[in-house]
């Protein structure tokens, strides 16, 4: 609902809170990299993204997604 009316901030927020009280770790970092793609595509944030993105590679090293966004980004910044 809040996606539908375009509250992209509490989105990002509402998936952080998500992502902060799933068990299931593979669904937290679905979580995680959603906020992180609202943030960077619907807010504009790249830098909130990228702090997004560095949070996922501390929980999972090996995320190709977060690594490959990494590097986007840094490029943009």
């Amino acid at each position: 609902l809040r996606e539908a009316a375009r509250d992209f901030e509490e989105v990002v927020d509402l998936l952080v809170k998500r992502a902060e009280a799933e068990a299931d770790g593979g669904k937290s970092l679905g979580l995680r990299h959603r906020a992180a793609e609202v943030a960077e595509n619907d807010l504009g944030d790249k830098n909130r993204a990228v702090a997004f993105y560095e949070e996922i590679l501390e929980a999972e090293r090996t995320d190709a997604r977060a690594q490959s966004r990494l590097r986007a980004l840094y490029g943009e910044l």
